[in-house]
């Protein structure tokens, strides 16, 4: 792994934790199965970060795998729609661009 691909997998996996866990939950209603996906996520990022920073490239590599098989699983979840996988706008959004 050249020190360009470590500083870009520790990059975008410690921007994707610090997102999620100051992920904004107010007026939300609290999901179990999506916390816990998310926690999933957190751990993930978390985990692949460490991972590269000691140079344990073959436990990144199964970090990899393991994003790809969480994102793949959100895929088959949605039937393929990417745009469902995304976020929409709240309401609360809605209002502060009007």
């Amino acid at each position: 792994m050249t020190p360009l691909q470590a500083a870009a997998i520790i990059s975008l996996a410690a921007a994707g934790a610090w997102r999620i866990l100051f992920f904004d939950t107010r007026g939300r209603t609290h999901k179990p199965l999506i916390s816990f996906i998310a926690w999933l996520k957190f751990a993930w990022m978390i985990g692949l970060m460490i991972a590269v920073i000691f140079k344990l490239y073959s436990a990144a590599v199964w970090g990899l795998i393991f994003g790809l098989a969480l994102h793949t699983g959100a895929l088959i979840w949605h039937g393929g729609n990417v745009n469902s996988i995304l976020p929409t706008a709240t309401k609360h959004q809605a209002n502060q661009t009007n």
